[in-house]
Order: structure tokens, then C-alpha cells, then sequence
């Protein structure tokens, strides 16, 4: 298993020296299958549950798929919801449902509360494949556009192959193109692009922005950034700021 990681590389264990002992036993194929089920509707937070032909590697028909809904339902594993504005019945963890309806409710679960720093505080760069911008999520939640372009050629890029969206507080403000050069130790921003421009103008997110990409910094282990293509002067020197 993966114990720890150096950078991008993973440094791998035995497993009894990563996961506790009572976590390690055999199952049955039934209770993988119930267990992958899960997983992929907690990946989602709101998700379907089919089809189940490729995660199961098997051929898998619509009555055995109704079928383990039925059975993941009446267990309570599994919840099922209706989303305002989506078509069809989605689910969500049983054990999810609570913190559901504390959101609804326009509260934030206390488990949900914040480790060290707020959204507000520091903005967070979602990666290409994150659940909240992937597959067109980013466009029913936040009304924003985003194309991962790893695949695209050149000319039909609009900013970059690894752009990531940019998450403060509650919304999705813009985008960042970073990349990490390594023979200099130095992480370099080609860009940042504003859904509004006023959103620049604000002390607040430059200072968030600004601690932002010293985390990627020390994520990454970069001890320098590079801001010079970055047009506008106060959001250039906020990245560049090391406090």
C-alpha cells in the first residue's frame, strides 16, 4: 500500500504497516461489489450507481443493477435523493443523509469545519479530475465553464493543459495555470483568468490567492514562484509575497 509520498512519487509498504490490523481481511465478492457501489456515490457526494459492468469487470444487467439498489436502500447504505434542476434519482451515503439536511437547511456541519485555514482565507486550486469541477459539475453547480485540455492540440486551447479552477470561499472565481520547474525549484504562474475583474480589485481574495499558492509551494516543494506572466500588478504581487 501507499505509505507516504516523496513529491509525485509513492513510496510503498506492506500493508500491515500502513492499515490497522482489524482492517485487513478477505471478502466475500458480494461485499466488494456492495463496497465499490458505496465508494463510487461517496466519490460522487451525490452520484448514481450505475452501470456497473466496468467497476464489477463483469457483465452486470439492469435487474441485478435494481436489484442491489434495492438491497443498498433497504439497508440504509444507500439514501435516495431528488436534486432540483437534475434529471433522474440520485443517492448518497446513509451515513450522509444527516449532514444533508443540515446543508439544506443552510447550516455547515460541524464536521465540516475547517482544519486550519477557511475557503475565504485561502483559495484552493481544484485539480482537473476534483468531483466538484469534473465531468461538466462545475457548470451545474457554479455556472463555470471548465475544460480539462490535457487532450486538446494547441490552437484549441483556451489557457492551459493543467489550468485548475479557482474555489473562494463558496465560489468557483477563476482559473490558474501553474507548473513546476524543477531544475530551478521554482513553481511558475503563466496565468490567471477572472470570471469578474472586480474580483481582482479585492484585498481580500489577493491576500487568499497569495496564500493559496504557498501551499502548492510547499506541497509541491518549490522554494520560489515565478509570477511574471501574470499581467495584473497587485495579483502578481501577492503570489510573489511570502507572508
Amino acid at each position: 500500500m501507499t505509505h507516504h509520498r516523496e513529491r509525485f512519487e509513492r513510496v510503498y509498504a506492506a500493508s500491515e504497516r500502513v492499515a490497522p490490523s482489524h482492517l485487513i481481511r478477505e471478502s466475500t465478492d458480494a461485499e466488494a461489489e456492495r463496497f465499490m457501489v458505496r465508494k463510487a456515490v461517496a466519490f460522487a457526494g451525490i452520484g448514481r450507481i450505475g452501470p456497473l459492468s466496468k467497476p464489477f469487470v463483469r457483465d452486470v444487467s439492469k435487474e441485478e443493477e435494481r436489484a442491489i439498489e434495492r438491497s443498498l436502500l433497504e439497508s440504509g447504505e444507500l439514501v435516495s435523493v431528488e436534486v432540483e434542476g437534475w434529471r433522474g434519482t440520485h443517492f448518497v451515503l446513509g451515513s450522509d443523509a444527516r449532514l444533508l439536511e443540515e446543508v439544506s437547511g443552510g447550516r455547515t456541519p460541524a464536521v465540516w469545519a475547517p482544519l486550519e485555514t477557511t475557503t475565504g482565507q485561502e483559495v484552493t486550486f481544484l485539480s482537473p479530475l476534483d468531483p466538484v469541477s469534473a465531468r461538466g459539475r462545475a457548470k451545474a453547480l457554479f455556472d463555470f465553464e471548465y475544460v480539462w485540455e490535457i487532450y486538446k492540440p494547441a490552437h484549441q486551447m483556451r489557457s492551459g493543459r493543467y489550468t485548475m479552477p479557482i474555489l473562494w470561499s463558496d465560489q468557483l472565481v477563476g482559473r490558474l495555470d501553474a507548473k513546476l520547474d524543477r531544475k530551478a525549484n521554482t513553481l511558475v504562474v503563466n496565468g490567471i483568468w477572472l470570471e469578474d475583474a472586480a474580483t481582482g480589485k479585492s484585498v481580500e481574495f489577493r491576500k487568499a490567492l497569495g496564500a493559496g499558492v504557498r501551499r502548492m509551494m510547499v506541497f509541491l516543494g518549490a522554494e520560489h514562484v515565478d509570477a511574471t506572466a501574470v499581467t495584473d500588478r497587485r495579483m502578481r504581487e501577492a503570489i510573489a509575497s511570502r507572508r
